[in-house]
């Protein structure tokens, strides 16, 4: 079990709790973006906001063609493996 240690710095220390417009999980392999989740412990992101963050990966001229979208319900379950999205560079348009 982690505990939290008073004075240092966490993962959750970059925003020290304040609005962010995405948080979750990358998976980049040989340098390619392959997998986004909207897993996330402290921050609880919405589909708007996945959206958002997948147009910025886009604007950003980070490829979309092979990536899969993972959706995370409550408490770290991902949902049914068949049922993630394979993004495109047609579906943020």
């Amino acid at each position: 079990m982690v505990r939290d240690v008073a004075e240092q710095f966490h993962h959750s220390s970059f925003m020290a709790g304040q609005p962010v417009s995405f948080a979750g999980e990358l998976q980049v392999t040989d340098g390619m973006l392959r997998v986004v989740t909207n897993k996330s412990g402290h921050y609880k992101p919405t589909e708007e906001n996945a959206f958002v963050q997948l147009l910025f990966f886009q604007r950003k001229g980070v490829p979309l063609d092979n990536v899969t979208f993972r959706w995370c319900k409550a408490h770290g379950v991902f949902e049914d493996e068949n049922a993630a999205v394979r993004t495109s560079t047609t579906c943020c348009r």
